[in-house]
């Protein structure tokens, strides 16, 4: 029983897991015997069935078979078959087997003739029982089958219970197939799961050291049957893991390392695995291991073996390149334990001079080449190709451990490191890190990475005091970026200068500053950087003093100046210029420093030393020109007042020329004694600082006249600075400012020349007058904005200064209220055509306010028109109008000022009339008013006005009937009128007469006898006792007062004046007048009409009169043989036009139908026209017609009027027509060219022109600029007819309206 106990317990105890046992029946596998030849190679299979509720596990081994021995050894304990110490066995022990009795109380032995059982209790684990043929024929098929078929079978039925961790045993031996390298003689191990799926892995045999691999082929076992198996019907999935196998001591050490980038965790084994100590490969040795083969032994032998695994490690490095590149990762972490940490430790310290460390760039490289990136935060900005050309040096890929690279020995990447990158080719990494986007990023981790190493170690301070990283370059173009030290570099330019001037870029040239974009970017860690090298901002003292002192050195100690150089001197320059206008530098200071160097030069002159200040500064700063060093104070500027000339000298020449100037030539930058533009200049303002600057040190500005003339092109520009109120401000705001302006504007120029500055044209300031003004048009706007508002262009914001406002009133402009800038005003207005009454009134009544007096012919009262404001001397208007009907109101043409300034009651108003008052009207000047009027009444109703309005809209844009009309309000209120008129012309005349003036009876008898003024209401065809629709104009000669006796039965005797006239004042006033200005008295007969006919109406008395004039001028133009054609417009003011003649008397018909249109000359249809009567022409209206396209004479088409038609002569010239069109502004295909078989005018209803005018002009010969007058008389018919088919055309109105074409004409042509 004692026996029994221990067996059991020390089946149950040895091992720790339940399913060791499968590890010592692999072991017994690779020590059982196979044969030499035989065909398969030797494999154990294991077999896990979960089928029903008797689950079991099998192993098959297709072994020779066991031997009495091997049964007798396995029936005991501590009796193993196989020899110790030996090299072709492993297990020694004889206690392997129990292990199973963990899982199994039965197992089951099948081998060869041998079937036996072991029981789990007491002796039974020794004692095997036979398997009788009952039971073996109870076993399952699958195993029997293997027994027959000659393996060694281990039948182990289970507990459910037991099935989970076997099968986890499985899949751990199938995850870590190296166990498979280090087997003596089994090469394959299968592995069948319960669910069908088997594995199969297989070792490819080698020799000791050369390459191995473990295939492994997964595939499904065919359904046995019954049953389906749902992945079956996918094939093998063959997979093979290589490994590299290095030995040491004659092969008792081996290890093997798996062929992966990332190889996992592996485990050490004598054998058997034991266990896993960290290291990413697999170590095979014969170590002591302890009774539950868990672990090792801390023995010498254990330790020698260790230490034979540290060279076999070492020398595999050193044999394989591919295992030295994977060397640290199959070293893998520093072990936990002890005993294996010194090996992890000495394998490392050996590969100190072995490739093994990964690079940032992919490759391997020695430990001692490579570099760690440590903490720095400018690590991440330098890449392994900087590194390496810089330092010679690789970064070690962040894949390989710290703890091993610090082992190696490998180095962190530290300050001087980076110092080296920095100072490699002269800053070239600095260079390009400044060209790329993220620059702001980089430096301010380069200076805290900088600031952190120099805490680290304040000794490394003067190292980094004088390392070039501080980027100060001022231009823009970052590829010439330079890069200073920070001993020499300021953090800021000078606080107090704007930071839109140029002095940034100045100050940038003269001493070294931190770039401006970089600063204000950096991290704390970075501006700490800063302060920790003591770097400060630069102050005007030490910014003026270099300045000065190199600009000295400049101009005593250099002989060749390059650009670089000259681009120096003029920022240093550009620093004295602002030292001057701030007052940062001291006059005696200056003065000593400069006679000093003087008293060195041998240059200097006694008129240079007796200046002081910046004079004497000028005298002492020389400037190479032409090959030849000359000082400032003798040299000419090229540029005035902000300005500089830009035409070439060709073309300014031609403008004096065309302008009638003198030809005169500013020096051109580079010319002898002319100092070149400041090229740091950006704008006028900044030319004009320099300007007055170099006036300070002595510079001359341009002469504008010397005996040359004035410059043209200058004097267009000059206006622009003088106008602009910024521009004084700025002259006033700078030191010495007014006097360099005084200097230009006070120079001894001719009388012409000065006068020439107050007319320089200046761009418009106010307004939306697309006009130039000059200087002396201009007005203060505090002055006069509230007064003329946009009439007027101003100067605005002009300092309050008297030197100031005393120049711009040399200029002409005005600042103050006073006659002559009233009087200015509205001059400027006239010239304008403003109508703003309320502006005029403001002004006149300022004007009374300062007493003045206007002369008699000066026009300065505005009369407001509305397309057409002017302005009227107060000796040609009046206050009332003598006028109370509204119609004589507005025929009227003197000016009337009571309706436009009565509204201004105690201002405006007074004014006006008391200058109106100063000249008395006379009674011949009343007359010519009254006349006047009444010819303005007459030429309006009969439709005068409509004929002006067709000139204007032919002449203009508008070609659509004028929408006002004055005819309807004359027949029925004729008499009326002219009644009121004669009344007034009655009381003149009789007051004139009592007073012996004869003149105005003189001017009203030429008036009626000369036009036909009289209005006799027109009773044809009227029934009696009705009114008169329309009435008869006649002259004095052609009426009579009353008729004799004889012939007061005639029809004609009712048209005698004194019908109409006789009751107007007393009974004997009206007949005076007629007769005094020439109406028969009393008529005696009647003609009769051809024929015997008597007369029956006026009209027929007038055909029966004697002809007193041409037909064509007998109603208000006289005949052209005694009155020139620009007398028609005598006794008229611009508003009016001579009375429109027509060939028949009255306004219009009974029926209200307007009169039959009259073709003019040189219309196609005139001479058809003229053949029909009168009664015909205006009762039979022409049909409309149908126009049919027949052609095209680009641009032109061309119609006719039924099926035959006429084309324009081959080749015809359209261009003169085209031009003329443009007078009329019509385009061509608003015009067509027509022809009209029946010989009517094709225009008389719509827009076009006969075709054989074309004709015509082929024929007559006529050159460009005749065949353009020809088609202008041709489309004023045109129009006419065709949009105004009511009015008559005869010579006189046709000559009249040549006259308004004539000036465009002229203008074309």
């Amino acid at each position: 029983k004692s026996l029994g106990a221990a067996v059991e317990r020390l089946s149950h105890d040895l091992y720790e897991s339940q399913v060791h046992f499968v590890q010592e029946l692999l072991q017994n596998a690779d020590d059982n015997r196979y044969g030499e030849g035989q065909s398969e190679s030797p494999m154990m299979s294991l077999h896990l069935r979960t089928e029903g509720n008797s689950p079991f596990f099998y192993t098959t081994n297709n072994e020779l078979g066991m031997t009495e021995r091997d049964v007798a050894a396995i029936c005991d304990i501590a009796r193993s078959s196989k020899q110790f110490n030996s090299s072709t066995t492993t297990g020694c022990k004889g206690i392997g087997f129990k292990s199973v009795f963990r899982v199994c109380s039965q197992p089951h032995v099948l081998s060869g003739q041998w079937r036996f059982r072991f029981s789990s209790g007491g002796l039974g684990m020794l004692t095997p029982c036979w398997i009788c043929d009952n039971e073996y024929s109870d076993l399952p098929d699958e195993v029997q089958e293997a027994h027959r078929a000659g393996h060694t079978i281990i039948y182990l039925p289970l507990e459910p219970v037991m099935v989970a961790g076997i099968q986890t045993a499985m899949t751990e031996l199938e995850s870590d197939v190296a166990q498979l390298l280090f087997f003596r003689r089994l090469t394959t191990v299968k592995l069948c799961y319960p669910n069908g799926r088997y594995v199969e892995l297989t070792a490819e045999a080698a020799s000791p050291e050369a390459p191995r691999s473990i295939t492994t082929r997964s595939s499904w076992e065919a359904s046995s049957p019954g049953k389906t198996n749902s992945n079956s019907a996918s094939g093998p999935v063959r997979s093979s893991t290589r490994f590299e196998v290095f030995s040491e001591f004659n092969g008792q050490i081996c290890i093997a390392l798996a062929d992966d980038e990332e190889p996992p965790p592996a485990w050490i084994y004598s054998c058997l695995p034991v266990r896993p100590v960290g290291f990413h490969f697999s170590i095979q040795a014969p170590f002591h291991t302890t009774a539950s083969r868990t672990d090792i032994h801390r023995d010498p032998f254990n330790a020698g073996l260790r230490d034979g695994v540290i060279a076999a490690f070492l020398g595999a490095c050193s044999k394989s390149e591919s295992v030295a590149q994977r060397a640290l990762s199959h070293l893998g972490p520093e072990p936990v334990d002890s005993f294996w940490r010194t090996a992890w430790q000495a394998i490392l310290r050996g590969m100190t001079n072995v490739a093994c460390v990964a690079t940032s760039s992919g490759t391997l490289a020695k430990p001692a080449s490579c570099l760690s990136r440590g903490d720095l935060p400018i690590v991440e900005w330098i890449s392994d190709d900087v590194l390496l050309e810089s330092c010679g040096k690789h970064f070690a890929a962040t894949s390989n451990r710290k703890d091993a690279l610090q082992q190696l020995g490998v180095q962190t990447f530290g300050l001087e490191h980076l110092v080296c990158i920095i100072q490699f080719e002269d800053g070239r990494w600095l260079q390009e890190q400044w060209q790329s986007d993220a620059w702001p990023s980089f430096f301010s981790e380069l200076y805290a990475s900088l600031a952190d190493s120099a805490k680290a170690e304040l000794s490394t301070l003067d190292t980094l005091t004088t390392l070039k990283v501080f980027p100060v370059e001022g231009s823009d173009a970052r590829s010439e970026k330079k890069f200073a030290a920070a001993s020499q570099v300021y953090i800021k330019p000078l606080k107090d200068v704007p930071s839109e001037t140029d002095y940034m870029k100045v100050q940038r040239k003269v001493v070294d500053i931190l770039d401006l974009q970089l600063e204000p970017k950096l991290g704390v860690r970075g501006r700490r950087f800063l302060d920790l090298l003591g770097m400060k901002e630069l102050d005007a003292e030490t910014l003026v003093d270099k300045a000065l002192r190199d600009l000295l050195h400049f101009s005593f100690d250099s002989d060749v100046v390059g650009k670089e150089a000259e681009a120096m001197f003029w920022a240093e320059l550009d620093v004295m210029k602002w030292a001057y206008f701030n007052d940062r530098c001291d006059d005696d200071g200056l003065t000593q420093l400069c006679r000093r160097n003087l008293e060195s030069n041998a240059f200097r002159s006694r008129s240079q030393l007796q200046r002081t200040g910046w004079q004497l500064l000028g005298a002492c700063l020389r400037y190479p020109l032409n090959k030849t060093w000359r000082c400032l104070s003798e040299l000419t500027l090229v540029s005035i007042l902000g300005l500089q000339r830009q035409l070439p000298d060709l073309v300014a020449d031609r403008i004096c020329k065309f302008l009638a100037f003198p030809v005169r030539h500013t020096p051109e930058p580079g010319e002898p004694h002319t100092l070149r533009t400041p090229p740091l200049r950006d704008d006028e303002k900044g030319l004009f600082e320099w300007e007055v600057f170099f006036h300070a040190l002595g510079c001359n500005p341009p002469q504008l006249n010397r005996g040359l003339g004035l410059n043209i092109e200058l004097a267009l520009m000059l206006g622009k600075p003088l106008a602009s109120g910024e521009f004084w401000h700025r002259a006033c705001s700078l030191r010495g400012g007014l006097d360099y302006v005084d200097s230009v504007l006070d120079e001894p120029v001719s009388r012409k020349v000065r006068r020439h500055f107050s007319t320089l044209p200046v761009p418009q300031l106010v307004g939306i007058r697309p006009a130039v003004v000059s200087l002396h048009d201009l007005f203060l706007r505090s002055e006069f904005r509230t007064l003329a508002g946009d009439h007027l262009d101003y100067i605005a914001d002009i300092p309050d200064n008297d030197r100031v406002k005393k120049r711009l009133r040399q200029l002409g402009m005005c600042l103050e209220l006073d006659p002559r800038s009233l009087l200015k005003c509205l001059y400027i207005m006239r010239l304008r055509g403003v109508d703003d009454v309320a502006v005029a009134a403001e002004i006149y009544t300022q004007l009374g306010g300062f007493g003045y007096t206007p002369q008699r012919e000066t026009p300065l009262l505005l009369v407001p028109r509305r397309h057409n404001p002017h302005y009227v001397a107060p000796g040609n208007c009046m206050w009332e109008s003598p006028w109370r009907h509204p119609f004589l109101q507005e025929s009227c043409p003197v000016p009337i000022l009571e309706p436009h300034y009565s509204r201004f009651q105690g201002g405006a108003s007074d004014v006006v009339k008391r200058w109106i008052s100063q000249d008395p009207v006379t009674p011949a000047k009343q007359a010519h008013i009254l006349c006047n009027t009444h010819m303005a009444a007459i030429k309006r109703a009969l439709e005068k006005q409509r004929t002006e309005q067709i000139q204007q809209s032919i002449l203009g844009h508008n070609l659509a009937w004028p929408k006002s009309y004055v005819t309807d309000r004359w027949p029925s209120r004729s008499l009326s009128i002219f009644r009121e008129v004669l009344g007034q012309l009655f009381d003149l005349l009789f007051k004139s007469r009592a007073s012996g003036c004869e003149e105005a009876l003189q001017v009203i008898r030429e008036y009626f006898q000369r036009n036909a003024l009289i209005v006799i209401p027109n009773f044809d065809g009227v029934p009696d006792g009705q009114d008169p629709v329309s009435a008869h104009l006649v002259q004095a000669a052609d009426a009579f007062w009353s008729v004799s006796p004889e012939v007061e039965d005639h029809p004609t005797a009712r048209f005698a004046l004194r019908h109409f006239y006789a009751d107007i004042g007393e009974p004997w006033m009206a007949k005076a007048f007629f007769v005094s200005i020439g109406v028969e008295e009393i008529k005696t007969y009647f003609m009769t009409l051809p024929g015997g006919r008597p007369v029956q109406s006026m009209t027929g008395l007038r055909e029966g009169l004697p002809v007193r004039a041409d037909p064509a001028t007998a109603f208000g133009a006289e005949p052209a043989a005694r009155r020139p054609t620009s007398a028609r417009w005598e006794n008229l003011d611009d508003r009016t036009s001579p009375i429109c003649s027509r060939q028949h008397s009255g306004f219009g018909s009974r029926d209200g139908r307007q009169s039959a249109h009259h073709h003019g000359p040189g219309c196609a249809g005139s001479a058809a026209a003229a053949a029909q009567t009168p009664s015909a022409s205006s009762t039979a209206p022409q049909p409309q017609r149908i126009w049919r396209r027949i052609g095209f004479c680009p641009p032109f088409k061309v119609e006719t009027s039924d099926g035959q038609g006429q084309r324009p002569p081959p080749g015809f010239d359209s261009s003169p027509l085209v031009e003329a069109l443009k007078l009329f502004n019509l385009d061509p295909y608003q015009v067509s060219l027509a022809y009209d078989p029946t010989e009517r005018c094709v225009c008389d209803q719509e827009l076009k022109l006969d075709v054989r005018s074309a004709w015509l002009v082929r024929d007559m010969e006529l050159d460009q600029i005749e065949a353009i007058v020809f088609w202008v008389l041709q489309l004023t018919h045109a129009v006419t007819h065709s949009q105004f088919p009511s009015v008559s055309i005869n010579e006189a109105w046709l000559r009249a309206f040549i006259d308004n074409l004539l000036p465009k004409l002229r203008m074309m042509l």
